[in-house]
């Protein structure tokens, strides 16, 4: 059987990983051997609060990236397509029938809808 792994990740996701599997076997440890003491159990929290911190921020940042990149390119085939789909300018400079009167629907004032006044 081969072992497919691949690190994919940055080095904060590995440690973090590390450390919740380093305050996992310390508290087994703890509790075989009755060296459970209340203030162990604080440095216990704070190995598990940064590995999880360091687990967390990490994943964030991979999905962050990831979605990006993922934004990136569907942005880059929106422009494909808009360069596709755009008639080249005509001569003359016209526009198409229709853009110069929503134009004038857009400029309409407080006063002119008798909503206010």
């Amino acid at each position: 059987m081969k072992l497919k792994i691949r690190f994919n990740r940055d080095t904060n996701y590995y440690f973090g990983l590390f450390l919740l599997i380093l305050a996992s076997v310390s508290i087994v440890w703890a509790f075989l051997n009755d060296g459970f003491d209340p203030e162990d159990f604080i440095v216990y929290f704070l190995i598990y609060a940064w590995g999880m911190t360091l687990l967390l921020k990490s994943d964030a940042e991979f999905r962050l990236k990831r979605l990006e990149e993922e934004t990136t390119r569907i942005l880059d085939r929106l422009e494909q397509l808009e360069k596709a789909l755009t008639p080249p300018a005509g001569e003359g400079g016209e526009e198409a029938p229709g853009v110069e009167s929503s134009r004038q629907e857009e400029t309409v004032t407080e006063g002119e809808t008798g909503y206010w006044g």
